[in-house]
């Protein structure tokens, strides 16, 4: 499945409610045999709404990274040049990370990078398996490969309630377009201590996201801008059938789903049905994105996602092509309708 992930993927384990009062300092010690000087790696993590990124010189293949923490926090380490990157979780006390490269590097420090090592080591012969399959194969396994993905992550999850690892492998079971019935009832065996985490408090409100988006709910209701300024809200569309349709203009997958968007709109436009585009393309974009309107001929109505509140935050949208097709009341009665999967569903309810 082709995908593009939304910046709304990073922040959905993000709260500004801090669980800990106090920070804890934190350090990490590397020493990697490919990284000489002059070399420069930087570190990636978030802690409630902020995004930090700090760096530091190489110095004869080692390196030192010291700072505070509230709590064990979901990292990524990146050499300056190539693709050398290796995750972890940045937690209170010393953090060494040795190896060849930081791909390879094995992290040693911690209750919760312990942790993060078993989740990686059980999905380990999936993975492998994984690799072994072509392209052909992969497809037409998917639902099973997914499957069994997922009885490995609930596994871990019901056996490890007292670790936030629990919570990114809650995020991977529900994948890019998450259920509220398929990650809530994980995230209610976690044990308070973890739903109190800011992470915990941050899941707590996607999921709270999901049940406001779930078929047989009333769809948020925004008001967003077209390309002439003029505003466009989404109660406009009140007595027809519409399909809200996040995508953008840099975004492959979107681009690619865009001729069958059209096959169904040309078919299916005169019958009581209206998409409304929202481009997560931001106004610096904006000509890449009326380009891309046109060149994909576009002819529905299209807002861009402009201003403090998202449209994408509000449908919980962390990756794209997304869509949901709402009733003449504004109902969702279906949801990421891809390839001919719109077509048909548009025959059935518009015979």
């Amino acid at each position: 499945m082709n995908i593009i992930k939304t910046s709304t993927l990073a922040v959905a384990l993000m709260s500004s409610t801090a669980l800990f009062a106090q920070e804890t300092p934190f350090t990490i010690e590397g020493k990697i045999e490919g990284l000489e000087a002059p070399a420069k790696v930087f570190l990636y993590y978030s802690e409630g709404k902020n995004y930090i990124r700090d760096s530091v010189e190489v110095r004869n293949g080692s390196f030192t990274f010291q700072g505070k923490i509230k709590e064990p926090v979901y990292a990524t380490i990146v050499q300056k040049k190539g693709r050398d990157v290796q995750a972890f979780y940045l937690e209170a006390g010393v953090i060494s990370i040795r190896g060849a490269s930081l791909a390879t590097a094995t992290i040693m420090g911690g209750e919760t990078n312990r942790y993060y090592q078993q989740l990686k080591e059980a999905l380990e012969p999936w993975n492998e398996k994984q690799k072994t399959l072509t392209r052909e194969e992969r497809a037409a396994q998917e639902e099973s490969l997914e499957t069994e993905k997922k009885a490995i992550l609930a596994a871990f999850v019901q056996s490890h309630p007292n670790t936030v690892v629990s919570l990114r492998a809650i995020g991977d079971y529900g994948g890019f377009f998450p259920e509220v019935t398929d990650v809530e009832p994980l995230y209610n065996q976690l044990s308070e201590k973890v739903k109190q985490s800011d992470q915990g408090r941050g899941y707590a409100a996607t999921i709270a996201k999901m049940k406001r988006t779930a078929i047989g709910q009333i769809a948020p209701v925004f008001g967003k801008n077209d390309p002439s300024g003029k505003s466009l809200q989404l109660t406009d569309f009140r007595g027809k059938y519409v399909l809200v349709d996040f995508w953008a203009s840099w975004c492959k997958p979107c681009r690619a789903e865009n001729p069958h968007v059209v096959k169904a709109y040309n078919k299916y436009k005169s019958k009581n049905f209206e998409i409304l585009g929202v481009t997560l393309d931001t106004e610096r974009q904006r000509d890449a994105w009326l380009k891309a309107v046109a060149d994909d001929g576009l002819t529905w109505p299209q807002v861009i996602d402009g201003g403090e509140e998202k449209a994408a935050d509000l449908y919980n949208v962390q990756a794209i092509p997304q869509n949901f097709l709402l009733d003449p009341q504004g109902k969702i009665i279906a949801k990421n309708l891809r390839g001919d999967e719109l077509e048909n569903k548009l025959a059935e309810i518009l015979k």
